[in-house]
């Protein structure tokens, strides 16, 4: 299950698989627009040895994957909504964190206090964005005026472990537009925290959706996030 793939239609590449861990990652999908009646779907090993992703239960659908969930202000943005969940550091995907949609492999929810050298900007939970693979977490946000703007404001830091790659990496967007690259060093581990704040402009239907994504391919750990706010 190592390994990495990338998934093409019709020779067109429409995504990439990655997973870090010996697990299997769940839900994960891609969208597309059929170029034709028929098409060709042809999964590639990234991978350069003998071993690589094993892939079960493989659907094809005739929908659009899920929008994000959305309300007239953010949710969940410290994280410290952990309903349905269970330990401290689980592994959803989906919708199974409360607030977000799991946009990508999975992600990490980490209670800071469950672990030595650990600390919360905000409260007592963080999310790292790599779970057992890069993960991404998505939400909108409704009721502003359009064109509006509007201030994201979040602090980062890198994974205590995982000192595979000398710098962890993550992207944010909002409105499918990418509009921050982050990068975590090895001497800049959690507890050492930055904050970082971006002006944000809602679209033309007056709503922000904002996703964070973790860049980070060979290790099981990222981007650590908290504290996510979006004002006035």
């Amino acid at each position: 299950m190592l390994g990495d793939a990338k998934i093409s239609i019709n020779s067109s590449l429409i995504g990439e698989i990655h997973n870090a861990s010996e697990e299997y990652v769940y839900k994960n999908g891609y969208s597309f627009v059929a170029p034709a009646a028929s098409i060709s779907l042809r999964i590639e090993s990234l991978e350069t040895g003998i071993a690589g992703l094993l892939i079960d239960a493989l659907r094809l659908e005739r929908a659009a994957l899920p929008s994000p969930p959305a309300s007239n202000s953010l949710k969940n943005g410290s994280f410290e909504d952990q309903t349905g969940l269970s330990g401290v550091n689980p592994h959803p995907s989906g919708f199974e964190l409360p607030g977000w949609l799991v946009t990508r492999e999975n992600v990490d929810p980490i209670l800071a206090s469950a672990f030595s050298g650990w600390s919360a900007v905000q409260g007592n939970w963080v999310l790292d964005l790599s779970g057992h693979g890069p993960g991404g977490i998505a939400q909108t946000v409704t009721g502003f005026v359009p064109g509006s703007i509007h201030t994201l404001s979040f602090s980062y830091a890198r994974h205590r472990y995982w000192d595979q790659e000398a710098v962890l990496k993550a992207e944010v967007w909002a409105n499918g537009q990418l509009i921050a690259n982050l990068e975590r060093n090895q001497a800049q581990k959690v507890p050492n925290w930055a904050t970082i704040s971006l002006p944000i402009p809602a679209s033309t239907n007056g709503s922000i959706t904002l996703e964070f994504r973790s860049t980070s391919k060979l290790v099981v750990g990222g981007i650590i996030l908290d504290n996510i706010t979006l004002s006035p």
